[in-house]
């Protein structure tokens, strides 16, 4: 077996086995027996390194036998046995395996072409010369077990057996011959000689008759066969193109899909043709790849004349094209990463197996490497606010908190805060001569200060602890401190007087008033406010205190007149917090 490196050139010659070839008929002595053995192979496919040959395999017994009478010696053949052998040459290994395939295929396989689906593979093997079968049929061939299947293709017309005829008999003989074979992913594509001729039976004035042939026609025909369907279909090509394309030699280029043939003896044209046929279109082209000088000499000549004839003969055509090959791809994914429906969560190699665009089986490996997020948690409780070191942030509410940055493996960095903010507000209210602790949370006790500023110098002392309910010994200023959970808040200074200093102006109505009058005024500190009831004489005749900012007065045991309401904050006893006093007067007219 040649073995021929296309990038180099280089021609190697492989022994594959014995070859008996044939038998030489050297003489022999009378009663000498000889086995001979002839294997020809009669389609080669291959793919991977490996090599796949069907082969028509014969064998005979012969003795030497002799006439005694005329002194005549020869073999004479006492058996014959023939079959179809299947082989596979392993490149790599240099070895070579067959098997006997069924006796019975052997008529529609030998003189074979043939072609190799490496996306199944699937060989597959036709006998274009199959004269005798009403079918025409393809050997289908697994590589993987050696299991073969004869496939029926269509009708076979087969050669016109010309059995004689009557006068004026016609017939029309169809005879469709492939030429070349290719395939791929369960596609099988031909090119076929399809031959048509007309013929009349003729006889002459002797009694002697034959087949006269009045028309024949020729063209190429382009055929699909679509394993998965086993459905064929055809399509006739150009007929200007049949003349170039017989019997051809051919190859495929599935990234193509394109299926090239040459006509391995091309005898009368100048040029050697390449048939380029897109097997999705049927579309063919000839491409001319190189001059072809012979034209099989005229054999007519004067004397001494001289031809150079140049023959150019292809024997053999195969497509080179680039295989999508298996591939490797390197990630590095933060703590998984999802490849082809599968999650991954730790580094190591993972393995896919695919189809690839010319439908192979492709190989892509997976080299990953997982890194991880990290993550840290701080507890903090804080008063009133917290600044977080981590981003600057002040939070002034109790609440988790997250900040994410980039680790040093280029992951997620989690900081998160679980904050917890006590707050504490203090405040002073009054009610009368009592002062009430107004916290935040509610109902924390107070200590209470008394704060007294003269001659630019501030004293403070400390006039009860832990109490709610504070009730001044005189009138001053005074203040709280609150603590709670390691929060401390000082209220602000509260100015007391047990009495209102001043009301602002108040209102009394209705006035005139039959009997009630309502008056309202200013205490926001809820201080002890008086009214004195005046009569038109100047008497005194009631006195009202209260709390609240509003009063109400009944003048229905007083007879009809004019009465005056006074406020006079002038004789109010006053500590250490001075304050304006007021003395103001309005008249109720009261008119029963």
């Amino acid at each position: 077996m040649g073995a021929l490196d296309v990038t180099t050139g280089n021609l190697t010659l492989v022994p594959l086995g014995a070859n008996d070839g044939y038998f030489n008929w050297d003489p022999g002595s009378p009663g000498d027996t000889i086995v001979d053995i002839y294997n020809q192979p009669t389609t080669m496919e291959c793919w991977n390194n490996k090599i796949y040959f069907l082969s028509e395999y014969t064998e005979e017994t012969l003795v030497w036998e002799h006439d005694t009478s005329f002194g005549y010696g020869y073999w004479n053949q006492i058996h014959y046995d023939a079959y179809v052998e299947f082989s596979e040459y392993d490149v790599a290994t240099s070895t070579l395996t067959s098997q006997m395939l069924d006796t019975a295929l052997l008529e529609e396989l030998n003189e074979t072409i043939s072609c190799f689906d490496p996306t199944t593979n699937m060989l597959y093997a036709v006998n274009p010369y199959e004269e005798d079968d009403d079918t025409l049929y393809m050997g289908a061939l697994d590589v993987t077990t050696g299991n073969l299947t004869l496939v029926p293709l269509g009708a076979n017309d087969g050669y016109f057996s010309g059995d004689p005829g009557s006068t004026g008999d016609i017939i029309i003989d169809i005879y469709n011959q492939p030429t070349t074979m290719e395939c791929w992913n369960n596609k099988i594509y031909f090119l076929s000689d399809v031959y048509e001729q007309t013929l009349v039976w003729v006889e002459d004035s002797f009694g002697y008759g034959w087949w006269h042939q009045i028309h024949d026609d020729g063209h190429v025909e382009f055929s699909e066969y679509d394993v998965a369907t086993s459905t064929l279909t055809s399509q006739t090509l150009d007929t200007a193109l049949v003349y170039h394309l017989e019997q051809t030699i051919s190859c495929f280029d599935p990234t193509t899909n394109m299926l090239y043939a040459v006509a391995d003896e091309e005898e009368g044209a100048d040029s050697l043709y390449i048939g380029a046929l897109d097997v999705t279109t049927g579309n063919l082209t000839l491409v001319p790849i190189v001059a072809n000088h012979d034209d099989y000499w005229n054999w007519s000549g004067s004397l001494g004349d001289t031809i150079d004839n140049v023959y150019n003969s292809p024997m053999v055509i195969e497509a080179g094209y680039s295989l999508p090959g298996d591939s490797m791809i390197n990630i590095t994914a933060c703590d998984s990463y999802s490849w082809n429906g599968n999650i991954y969560d730790s580094s190591g190699i993972f393995i896919y197996t695919t189809e690839n665009t010319i439908f192979l089986d492709s190989t892509v490996t997976l080299n990953l490497t997982i890194t991880n997020s990290t993550s840290n948690t701080t507890t903090a409780t804080a008063c009133g606010a917290y600044t977080w070191p981590v981003d600057g942030t002040t939070y002034t509410a109790s609440g988790t908190y997250t900040n994410v940055s980039t680790n040093a493996a280029g992951c997620d960095h989690t900081e998160t805060l679980e904050l917890t903010i006590n707050s504490v507000i203090a405040s002073i209210s009054q009610s009368g001569d009592s002062l009430f602790a107004v916290t935040t949370p509610i109902g924390l006790t107070a200590n209470w200060y008394n704060i007294q500023t003269e001659d630019a110098t501030t004293r403070i002392w400390l006039m009860e602890e832990g109490v709610t309910t504070f009730m001044p010994r005189f009138d001053c200023s005074y203040f709280i401190v609150v603590s709670n959970n390691g929060c401390i808040d000082t209220s602000e200074v509260y100015s007391y007087g047990a009495n209102a200093a001043r009301i602002g102006s108040f209102i009394t109505s209705p006035n005139p008033t039959t009997g009630f009058v309502n008056v309202k005024f200013d205490n926001p500190k809820s201080q002890f406010v008086m009214f004195e009831l005046i009569s038109n004489n100047g008497s005194k005749l009631n006195e009202f205190i209260t709390v609240e900012n509003n009063l109400n007065i009944d003048l229905s045991n007083y007879p009809s007149g004019s009465y005056y309401l006074y406020f006079n904050s002038e004789d109010a006893l006053q500590g250490c917090r001075l304050e304006d006093v007021q003395k103001v007067s309005t008249k109720i007219i009261l008119n029963k």
